[in-house]
Order: C-alpha cells, then sequence, then structure tokens
C-alpha cells in the first residue's frame, strides 16, 4: 500500500494516469490523506480501477484541496496588496512560496500562510489586519498568529527558533539575504531559502514530525531552481547550519521514492534499506506535522529532552512567550503568577480533551524514544 501510494504520487507529478487497482481502500485514502498528498494523485486515480465509492470519497476531499488552494491564494493576493499599499516590507515563505514551484498550485497543501516581516511593523501589522477582517488567534516570540474566513496567517518576526543550537544561530540574520521582487515585496536568496526549507523540516522532524510531502517539498524547491543555487554557498550554509548530512538524506529520499533526481546529490552517497525503511515507516506514520492518527507527537520532544522539561514548557512558557500571550503583562509584570494561573485554567477547563491527549501520549513516549533517538542520529539531527 506504501508503496501503491510513492507510485501513484510520481505519476501525479508527471501529469499520468495510474493504470492499476489500488489494494485495500479504506486504508489507502487515510494514508495519502495524513501524507498531504491528496492533491497530486487525485487526478492520475483510474475511476475504472476503483470503487465508485472511494473515487467520490478522493474526489471530495481533492476539491476540498482545490477550494482551499483558491481561497488562499487569494488571501495571499489580499495581503501582498495590504502591505504593498501600506509600505511594508514582507516576504512570504514556505507553502505560500512553493505552491508556484509544483505543476499546479493545488498540488501543495497549506496549512498556514507564513510572513516574514521587520520586527518594527508588528504594530502597524495588528491595527492594519483588525481593520480588514483579520482576528488575532495567538501570539508568541516567534510569530503572531491571525485567522481570516477561517484560513490562518503567521506573521513572523524570526525565523530562528530551533531546538538545534548551531542551526539557530545560522538563521538569526534572515533580512541579510532579502532580495527585492517588486514593491515592498521581498524574497530570500535562493541558496538561503532552500537551506531554510531544510531547517524547517529538521525542527518539525525534532517537535513533532512529518509526512511525506514535506519531504517532497525539498527536492521539488532545488530542482526548480537549480541553475540559481550557488553550490559554493550551499555548502558553506549547509555546514554552517549542520544540515549536510540530512540534506543528502532528502535528497536520496526523494530519488528513490519519487524519481527525482538531483545534481546537489552525492553521486556516491547511498542510504542503506534499514536506514531508509525506518524513515519512511515515521513520515508515513506521522503524517503531516505530526497528526497521523496512529502517531505519538509528543515521542519526538523527548528524545533530547526529559518528560519533565517538555511538560514544564507547556506549562510555563518563558516570559517572552507569556507577554506576547497576555499583552498586559509588559505594563504590570509583577502579576506573571496571575498570568499562568490563567493559561492553567484555560488548558484545563476551555482545552480540556486537547490537554489531556498530550498528556497521555506525553505519558506513553517512552516505549518510541529509543526507536526515535535512532532515526534522528540516521538523520544527521
Amino acid at each position: 500500500m506504501i508503496q501503491t501510494l510513492l507510485n501513484l504520487t510520481k505519476y501525479g507529478l508527471k501529469n499520468e494516469t495510474y493504470p492499476f487497482s489500488i489494494d485495500n481502500e479504506k486504508e489507502f485514502l487515510k494514508l495519502a490523506y495524513e501524507s498531504g498528498l491528496i492533491g497530486i494523485i487525485f487526478e492520475s486515480v483510474d475511476s475504472s480501477k476503483v470503487s465508485a465509492s472511494f473515487y467520490q470519497a478522493l474526489q471530495s476531499l481533492f476539491y476540498n484541496f482545490i477550494g482551499k488552494d483558491n481561497a488562499q491564494l487569494a488571501l495571499i493576493d489580499k495581503i501582498d496588496k495590504l502591505f504593498n499599499d501600506h509600505e511594508i516590507k514582507h516576504t512570504f515563505l514556505k507553502g505560500a512560496h512553493l505552491k508556484q514551484l509544483y505543476p499546479k498550485s493545488y498540488y501543495r497543501g497549506m496549512g498556514d500562510i507564513d510572513c516574514l516581516v521587520d520586527k518594527k511593523d508588528i504594530k502597524k501589522i495588528g491595527k492594519l489586519f483588525r481593520e480588514n477582517g483579520f482576528k488575532v488567534s495567538s501570539k508568541s516570540e516567534e510569530h503572531d498568529v491571525y485567522s481570516f474566513k477561517g484560513n490562518m496567517v503567521e506573521i513572523h518576526r524570526t525565523i530562528s527558533h530551533s531546538l538545534n543550537k548551531k542551526t539557530e544561530a545560522f538563521f538569526k540574520n534572515p533580512e541579510a539575504y532579502l532580495i527585492p521582487i517588486k514593491d515592498y515585496k521581498y524574497r530570500l536568496d535562493y541558496t538561503y531559502e532552500g537551506v531554510y526549507l531544510l531547517h524547517h523540516l529538521s525542527k518539525h522532524i525534532l517537535s513533532s514530525g512529518i509526512g511525506l510531502r514535506s519531504l517532497l517539498d525539498i527536492s521539488i524547491f532545488f530542482k526548480h531552481y537549480e541553475k540559481e543555487i550557488d553550490l559554493n554557498k550551499l555548502t558553506d550554509y549547509l555546514l554552517s547550519s549542520g544540515l549536510d548530512k540530512f540534506f543528502e538524506i532528502v535528497l536520496y529520499f526523494n530519488q528513490v521514492s519519487f524519481d527525482i533526481t538531483s545534481p546537489f546529490l552525492d553521486k556516491d552517497f547511498k542510504l542503506n534499506e534499514q536506514a531508509y525503511t525506518n524513515l519512511l515507516n515515521y513520515l508515513i506514520t506521522s503524517g503531516i506535522h505530526g497528526k497521523g492518527v496512529d502517531f505519538n507527537a509528543m515521542a519526538p520532544r523527548t528524545v533530547h529532552e526529559s518528560k519533565v522539561k517538555v511538560l514544564l514548557r507547556v506549562l510555563l512558557p518563558n516570559w517572552g512567550n507569556m507577554k506576547m500571550m497576555y499583552p498586559w503583562l509588559k505594563y504590570i509584570p509583577i502579576l506573571l503568577p496571575i498570568a499562568y494561573l490563567l493559561r492553567w485554567f484555560k488548558l484545563v477547563f476551555l482545552r480540556t480533551k486537547n490537554s489531556f491527549r498530550k498528556l497521555s501520549k506525553l505519558s506513553k513516549s517512552k516505549q518510541d524514544k529509543e526507536e526515535l533517538k535512532k532515526l534522528f542520529n540516521e538523520l544527521g539531527l
């Protein structure tokens, strides 16, 4: 079934019809959805080779992909216009850019629209968004999250947050790598951006898990910008961020799984069969951002930290994040204990199911810890 998903993805990327039937359609549908690949595979499925009920279910999910894609593209244009009209320098990150690199934008599903801005414009953006129908969802040191008609927008003041200190240090100053596009819209230098995407991927692996689509992004990006990538800079950036081994593994995985070759992959590099299988199983089980039904999303966090530290970070966020959650703390910092009480009340009484589900997964994470630790070491993370 996993191999069928990989094969269908290959056909989808080539816009070809997959001429075979699909075994265990119900499980396959779950697998494709959790892997974030519905947008790519649907148009390659031969309706005559599958059941009518399966095809209808797949079609329904596909139409959801297209609907969300259209809404997100319209919202990206809206944000771009708002920021240009109000002279706000901005750079769209991750999915908002990656969508444009796939054969069709809806191939690449996206959770949030991510946008990097100058810290000095954060208040201005908050006011502008409120005036235009955006609602604040949450705030942290890294980004402010807004909702607009069911779609989420993350306004980043930094891209450096990481569990890996060496990697975090490398991404402290993205402003130095910005290149103007038009008006107040910018992009990252492609070599730097490619390594940033790799960094973001590694962050999710270490903290929550990822799906197949997230790994596919890397090879799609480097294939699209192959001629614009500076090989010497790329080598330097990978070494500086400590992501050199992980990069080779991702490219090799995509070559074996999806037939996407890359000149940036060392021709002598080879991942042993067991390590490849371990990575594939992890990706399949975890799903996009660790949301796989059968995956313990709390387990990756306990590989490098104890359960107690993980729990304390949830219960007692640092001062920077607390003052984002409760802005009045900036004026009355002595009330920090009251703010913590408010947070605990929210976790226990307003997010009861979610909080207890996380606690349950945290208590069961020990059984997965050693396996994940071995995998992370194999990945160079």
